[in-house]
């Protein structure tokens, strides 16, 4: 069974900070290409068994979280199976304080 992944606004828009924020603030334009296209290989590989990676947090409407690491970053989602589909809700610097962000 393959599972489609779709992006939340507020996930692209995280994706996009990290990207800009390695570029022009760490001025590595090349690690930061490198490093989103790890991120992006790393969440298309959850097209197969999404459901590997360990619970993080049950939300009140039924919505299961979960969290996959990649590199210093943490890759949070959710995973429909009726719809054999997952959405990417935030990618987050895993050094944050992530419990205050999700």
């Amino acid at each position: 069974m393959t599972y489609n992944i779709s992006f939340t606004d507020i996930s692209r828009k995280e994706l996009r900070q990290i990207y800009l924020y390695i570029k022009i603030n760490l001025e590595s334009p090349l690690t930061a290409k490198d490093l989103i296209k790890t991120i992006l290989i790393s969440i298309k590989d959850l097209n197969f068994m999404p459901n590997r990676f360990p619970i993080y947090k049950e939300l009140n409407n039924g919505i299961t979280i979960r969290r996959m690491p990649v590199e210093n970053f943490t890759v949070f989602y959710s995973v429909d199976d009726t719809k054999e589909r997952v959405v990417i809700h935030k990618v987050i610097y895993s050094k944050r304080d992530i419990d205050k962000l999700i």
